[in-house]
C-alpha cells in the first residue's frame, strides 16, 4: 500500500487540478519501478496505490519498495506545503504472504497486512517503508 504523503495539503495549496496531475505522474514513477509483466499497479482510493507482486518474496517485495518511494523522493514532484521536504513523498506498508495454497489466503488479510505497514510508516514519519504484521487478528 502506497500512500501520497500530506496530499491533503497539496491539494490545498496547488489546487484539485495540479494534485491529479501529482496523481498521476506518482502513477508513472510508481509503474516504472515494476519488473515483472504479472506485476500490477493500482489506484486504490484518494491519495493511495496498491502494488500487487505475484511470486514476490518478502525481500523483493521490500527492495521494490524502497525502490518506489526512492523514485518518487527524487522526481523532484514540488510539494511546498509538506512539512519537512519541498517534495512529494510516499509512505508504503509492505505485506507478503507465501504460500502454496494462496488461493487459501484471502485478500482482505493481505491488505490489512499492508495497511497495518502503512500506518506504520505515517507514524514513523512519513516517506519510509514498513512491513505489516500478518497475523490471526489481519
Amino acid at each position: 500500500m502506497i500512500d501520497i504523503d500530506h496530499f491533503k495539503a497539496y491539494n490545498d495549496s496547488y489546487g484539485h487540478q495540479q494534485g491529479d496531475k501529482c496523481l498521476r505522474a506518482v502513477a508513472q514513477e510508481l509503474e516504472a519501478v515494476l519488473q515483472w509483466p504479472a506485476d500490477l499497479m493500482t489506484r486504490y482510493g484518494g491519495e493511495e496505490f496498491a502494488a500487487i507482486l505475484p511470486d514476490t518474496d518478502t525481500d523483493g517485495a521490500l527492495h521494490l519498495a524502497e525502490a518506489m518511494r526512492h523514485a518518487i523522493e527524487h522526481s523532484n514532484l514540488a510539494h511546498r506545503a509538506a512539512p519537512g521536504t519541498p517534495r512529494v513523498t510516499v509512505g508504503i506498508g509492505v505485506g507478503t504472504h507465501q504460500s502454496k495454497q494462496a488461493e487459501q489466503l484471502l485478500a482482505d488479510r493481505l491488505v490489512a497486512c499492508a495497511d497495518s505497514g502503512l500506518y506504520m510508516a505515517k507514524n514513523d514519519g512519513r516517506n519510509c517503508v514498513r512491513t505489516g504484521q500478518f497475523n490471526s487478528k489481519n
